[in-house]
Parts: structure tokens; sequence; C-alpha cells
């Protein structure tokens, strides 16, 4: 068994996957792997990989420092939330309320649940095959994001503020 999936660590491939997904988007957001590898310490390949779900990439991620240029060089936390979320945490920018009204909530909670939809779907998509329970998984995911999607278009038509 490989030290990826050992069964004591106590995050999940679901997690892992969801870590990738982030990392995928916000380097994506940043400008893309052949700009970041300049404002970062690791190369365009590295930066490729640590969003690839692909066999030979399973155990490669962004390091903590490269994770932070990223989302400082795309313009929001895109990795930092997701793991947030997965630590059972909400992230919002400093002297904004928790409070639901506000559409920086909203904000937050459409990233992790999109990224929850996104990395059900990567982890599905994997092996080439959708299971039936990968399939009711990514459903259930891409329902809860467009519940977020919908809560905050309601606060909109409230005229809800953050």
């Amino acid at each position: 068994m490989s030290r990826v999936d050992h069964p004591a660590r106590p995050s999940s491939t679901a997690d892992r996957a969801l870590l990738k997904a982030a990392s995928q988007r916000a380097v994506h957001e940043a400008g893309g792997p052949e700009k970041m590898q300049y404002a970062t310490r690791i190369g365009q390949s590295g930066l490729s990989r640590a969003g690839s779900m692909l066999a030979d990439d399973i155990d490669r991620f962004l390091a903590l420092d490269v994770a932070l240029d990223v989302d400082r060089a795309c313009g929001k936390p895109i990795v930092a939330t997701t793991l947030a979320g997965l630590l059972g945490y909400e992230l919002r920018p400093r002297g904004v309320s928790a409070g639901g009204s506000d559409l920086t909530g909203h904000l937050i909670t459409i990233n992790r649940e999109t990224s929850e939809a996104t990395g059900a779907l990567l982890e599905a998509l994997r092996d080439g095959e959708i299971t039936e329970s990968e399939r009711r998984r990514c459903l259930k995911e891409i329902d809860d994001a467009a519940h977020a999607l919908n809560l905050a278009a309601a606060a909109l038509r409230g005229g809800a503020g953050g």
C-alpha cells in the first residue's frame, strides 16, 4: 500500500482531490503554469502536476509557500479557502462578519461547494468510469453548489450586500 492511500492518514482521497482541483483552478486563474513558474519557486511542470489527477501525479501537491504565491497572484484565496473548508472552517476577509446576508459569506460558500463538486467529478473521472455511487456523490455536490449559487442570487435580489 502506498503512503498516499494509507488508512492512517486523516485526509481522504476526496479531500486530496479537492486540494488538487483548487490548486489547478488557482494556477489557471493566476495565468497558468507558464506564467506562474516565474512567480513561484517551482516550474511549469510542477505546477501542472499539482493539479493533475493522473496516477503519476496523485501524490504531488502545492507546498504551502507556493499555494500562498498562487492565491496572491490570482487575487483570491482559492487554495486557502478549500483547505479551511476541509478543516471545518470558513475563510473570510478581516472585518467581514459571518452574517448570513453578506455576499462575501455567500462567495466563500460558493467557492467551497464548487470546489467540492469539481473534486468529486475529478475523482469520478480518474479511472475513466463513473460508478453509481460516484454519480450520486457528483450529483449531490453539484446540487449543493447550485444551492449556494441560488442563495447568493436571492441575497442579491433582496438587496443584501457584503
